[in-house]
């Protein structure tokens, strides 16, 4: 079974024929031109809205410094060094900071607009004003501005109008500000107002880091490629110079920190060293008074010129050894362990000066990377920043402490020849040898002095110098015309927009409907006989439904003509059908319409034909053809003295057709129709007529259906198009299987070929492609109708 209904899947999904579905859709083609103009208008409206964007490019060279090193935290791989991090750059630029500098050097929280036609326009400084805020408030604001006078402007604010001077300070709302005229402050912009509008700097940086683009050109270059989209050409290049501009004034800035640094260690070492000098200078006069000695140094010539050599290298090198203590010191203050290092402040030792030099490119990097993002100390980037500056401070503190133990080897090298030569001067008067040591004492610190002073003005000199970090290659690159919008792709996307909404709509509504559309639908779903379809009855003006003609060659009389020549296939034993019933699963199936219809098609084959409304509870039959007050079927059934021909009633549009009408309405039309004589009289019919056909009420909802059906040859069950549920189905395929009603036969009634609905309903029409099968003339048809035809016969075929 379930292999069964998997094969039945297979060959369902396999007879979806994509035509079909075209010609679906294409059904809707009033809805695809009504959606497609309207969408394709509204976004052709829209984007006369939207205002335009331009596109500017700035090309910018990031210098490497020699001190520069990339700081991947592995800053200690030479092969990364002299190489700028272009990450941290990228990082640098786009921060929140550095654009609101940039903001604010071109005033662009304040903007200027007009309104041309449906779009505003972006004035810049094209504006013939200018409005400068004396206040520091950072608010969303807007107002309009138009001329007055040359000396007056109108400003509407909060649907108040106000007239101010130009120049005067004023107040709107919270705002101070000052109108000033521009030069192009001319009399056509007469009734032209212009909107001004502020945005708070900060909220307008971070819509600007969105907007900014940082591209690298190439791979591992140097050089950076920055865009950003503006509503005016002129301000998006004016914002990328000065984007360049703050970041150079910032990294400038850092670099500064470092010089600061150093200068404030020097004037304290200064400050130290100028005290110990002094008092060194007092304790030498205090020699001289005490010893009356005028000149001392003259009595130890000999050994000053001996030691003459040493004593210069070991002044010049307990200056160094004085140098490092000081910096060991200030490595080991706890409360600049956060603080920039000072840089060349004399200590001759490459490795230590480079050691200094990476702390403070990861102190730089840290401290950027920190404002362009408002981290925190608990950050992990961060946290990974700071063990990297704690592995370069322990590296400055072991080149410190490598310094000092080879500037001690040398001092005691120097210190031993000294010995040697100081031994000569034991015969000297112990005043003498302290004058000699309070004078090399002197010498050494005056020496480090002095060595100070020098770093201390080359420091200062390096402060006074500006030394760009970033350099413009090309500035405003970028096409003059704006990058958006464009109307014929907003165009485009309508047309699309305006074909998936109907075609989305169709499928969905294809998807979600049951009902029963065209044979296709019933053919795959049961095994009954499918004797034909019935195309759908329109009405005329007066209310009656077309029926079958006996000449015509129209839809309906070619459908019956083929329904009459099926029925003689449906013959059991080599009997032919006479006894017909016509039933549905509910009413308004088309029961009395084809009943009807098929027995005057019978007629015109020249067949005697009795037809019999068994709906005694409706009565449809008898009220559409005028026999309300006649006798009829519940007369007989009922036992009243009637006979059969006093029943039988011509039909007044077929003098040929007999009728017998359903009577007056019974309270007991159950009891009726067991009656012994229905099957008296139905016999009696069959004698006398070619076909009985018994217009039945609909099966399921009263028993009248399965008691009339005992009398049958023949049941026809009629299936409305557009209005059964396929879900029906499987019930109708039962009652077939079980036979609970007699030779039962499918016909689909009121199938619309002209419909939307999906499937095969067009490849069973009759007559419907233009042939008639050669009865009656068709007449002459029009080039259009032919055309049409044609095109329908090519499609199916």
């Amino acid at each position: 079974m379930k292999e069964t209904k998997r094969v039945q899947i297979i060959r369902q999904v396999s007879d979806v024929n994509l035509l079909d579905v075209l010609r679906y859709l294409v059904s809707y083609w009033k809805w695809f031109v009504l959606s497609v103009l309207i969408c394709a208008g509204y976004m052709y409206y829209r984007s006369a809205q939207q205002p335009y964007t331009y596109m500017s490019e700035v090309t910018v060279i990031i210098q490497d410094p020699s001190q520069r090193t990339s700081i991947d935290f592995d800053f200690i791989n030479p092969r990364q060094r002299g190489r700028a991090n272009i990450e941290n750059e990228r990082l640098i630029l786009r921060s929140q900071r550095i654009i609101e500098n940039a903001l604010k050097k071109i005033d662009a929280q304040v903007s200027y607009k007009y309104k041309k036609e449906f779009r505003m326009i972006e004035l810049y400084k094209a504006s013939p004003i200018r409005v400068s805020f004396v206040d520091s408030l950072e608010l969303y604001d807007s107002f309009f501005v138009s001329y007055k006078d040359e000396n007056q402007v109108s400003v509407s604010y909060n649907e108040e109008e106000h007239i101010f001077l130009l120049g005067d300070t004023i107040s709107i709302g919270k705002n101070r500000l000052i109108i000033e005229p521009n030069p192009n402050y001319t009399s056509p912009w007469i009734a032209r107002q212009i909107q001004v509008s502020r945005v708070p700097v900060p909220a307008l940086a971070v819509a600007y880091q969105g907007s900014l683009s940082i591209g690298q050109p190439e791979g591992r270059a140097t050089i950076l490629s920055l865009s950003i989209t503006e509503a005016s050409k002129q301000k998006a290049t004016d914002l990328l110079g000065a984007l360049v501009e703050a970041y150079n004034e910032e990294v400038n800035t850092l670099r500064t920190q470092i010089s600061v640094n150093t200068t404030e260690f020097i004037n304290n070492r200064l400050i130290s060293l100028e005290e110990e000098l002094e008092s060194m200078e007092n304790n030498r006069e205090e020699l001289l008074i005490e010893n009356q000695f005028i000149n001392p140094a003259s009595l130890a010539e000999s050994y000053m010129n001996r030691t003459q050599t040493n004593q210069n290298g070991r002044i010049e090198l307990e200056a160094q050894e004085r140098l490092i203590a000081y910096m060991q010191s200030y490595l080991k203050d706890a409360s600049k362990t956060n603080e920039f290092l000072p840089l060349n402040i004399g200590i001759m030792s490459p490795a230590l000066d480079e050691s200094i030099g990476q702390f403070n490119q990861i102190k730089q990097e840290r401290d950027l990377w920190m404002q362009a993002t408002g981290a925190s100390q608990d950050n992990p980037i961060v946290e990974r920043y700071n063990q990297s500056m704690h592995v370069a401070r322990a590296a400055v503190a072991r080149a410190l402490k490598d310094a000092a133990a080879a500037i001690s080897i040398k001092l005691k090298e120097m210190r031993y020849q000294d010995n040697q030569a100081y031994a000569e001067l034991v015969t000297l008067p112990p005043k003498e040898r302290q004058w000699l040591d309070a004078e090399r004492q002197y010498k050494m610190k005056e020496a480090l002095y002095t060595q100070l002073l020098s770093k201390r003005e080359e420091n200062l000199f390096a402060q006074t110098i500006t030394n760009n970090n970033a350099y413009i290659l090309d500035l405003g690159v970028g096409t003059s015309a704006p990058i958006s919008p464009v109307p014929s792709r907003s165009i485009l996307l309508g047309i699309v927009l305006g074909l998936f909404i109907p075609a989305a709509y169709a499928i969905l509504k294809l998807l979600t409907d049951t009902k029963i559309h065209s044979r296709r639908d019933v053919v795959d779903q049961v095994s009954l006989p499918f004797l034909g379809e019935i195309p759908l009855n329109t009405t005329k003006k007066g209310g009656e439904g077309i029926g079958v003609s006996e000449q015509g060659t129209d839809l309906t009389s070619e459908a019956f003509r083929i329904l009459r020549s099926n029925m003689d296939f449906m013959g059991q034993n080599g009997v032919m059908p006479k006894r017909i019933v016509l039933t549905s699963f509910g009413a308004e199936a088309g029961k009395s319409y084809i009943s009807y219809n098929l027995a005057k098609s019978l007629v015109f084959a020249g067949k005697s034909v009795v037809l019999i409304d068994i709906d005694i509870r409706k009565r449809t039959l008898t009220r559409k053809l005028n026999f309300e007050h006649n006798m009829g079927l519940t007369s007989y059934l009922s036992g009243m003295d009637v006979s059969i021909d006093e029943l039988i009633q011509q039909d007044p549009n077929c003098e040929m057709l007999s009728i017998i009408p359903a009577g007056t309405i019974a309270p007991n039309p159950t009891e009726l129709l067991l009656s012994k004589r229905l099957d008296s009289l139905i016999d009696e019919l069959g004698r006398r007529y070619d076909y009985v056909i018994m217009d039945n009420v609909p099966f399921g909802v009263v028993a009248d259906a399965s008691i009339v059906n005992r009398a049958a040859d023949l049941t026809l069950f009629i299936i409305r198009a557009e209005r059964m549920d396929r879900r029906m189905l499987p019930e109708l395929e039962r009652l077939y299987q079980e036979q609970v009603l007699t030779n039962m036969a499918i016909i689909l009634n009121g199938v619309n070929h002209n419909s939307s609905s999906y499937g095969y309903g067009y490849s069973y029409g009759y007559g419907y492609y233009g042939y008639g099968y050669g009865y009656g003339h068709l007449g002459k048809k029009s080039l259009r109708k032919r055309f049409v035809e044609r095109m329908k016969m090519f499609f199916v075929s």
